[in-house]
Formats: structure tokens, sequence, C-alpha cells
């Protein structure tokens, strides 16, 4: 699962929330793509200078100057979301390993 930043370049609140929101995603497993809303003139139109904007999985936006606190807090909760996702690819190598050691086979008789 991916979250975006869109930033702008020599932005301070920009520069912050992109710190806070790598931090907070190498804790929680989930990416962050960091998009110059300045290099597409649609993006530049549609955010202009209410960067930072971080649009997490599940919906949560943060918008402006916010505590690394609440984008860790964020992350989290997008993670807790993203659960399932999780819990079928475990279930994808369990299954995966026990296929290998033979074992779930119904004998044939």
């Amino acid at each position: 699962m991916n979250a975006i930043l869109y930033s702008r370049h020599g932005c301070s609140p920009c520069f912050a929330m992109r710190r806070a929101a790598e931090h907070a995603a190498r804790r929680t497993g989930l990416t962050v793509t960091v998009v110059d809303v300045d290099t597409d003139p649609a993006l530049a139109a549609r955010y202009g200078r209410e960067v930072p904007v971080l649009a997490l999985p599940g919906g949560v936006v943060l918008k402006g100057r916010v505590e690394p606190g609440a984008v860790e807090a964020a992350f989290a909760s997008a993670a807790r979301g993203a659960r399932p996702g999780v819990a079928a690819r475990a279930r994808g190598v369990i299954t995966s390993v026990a296929g290998r050691l033979g074992l779930g086979r119904k004998e044939r008789t």
C-alpha cells in the first residue's frame, strides 16, 4: 500500500512532513511516493498553496503543518487497515510451504 505526499521544492512544511512520513512508513511497512506538484500543471492548479498534502490508504488526508505524532498515528491507522492484505499474503506463504512439505494433501485411493 502506498501513501502519496504532494509537495514542492523549497517548502519547509513539505520537508518536515516528508521526513515524518518516511519515518512512519518504515515503522509501518507502508511506502511513500513524493510528488512535486510543480512538475504537473494540473497538480499545481489542484493543490496550489495547500501543500504539503499527504494522502494515505483508507482515505486519510493530512494537510499543511502537522505534528510528527499525527503523521505516525495516521500511518499506524492505515497499516491496521492493511491487515487483510498482510493476512492474505501470509496465508499464501503458509499454503505454499505446506504444499512443499506435502501437508494438507488428500491421499487418493
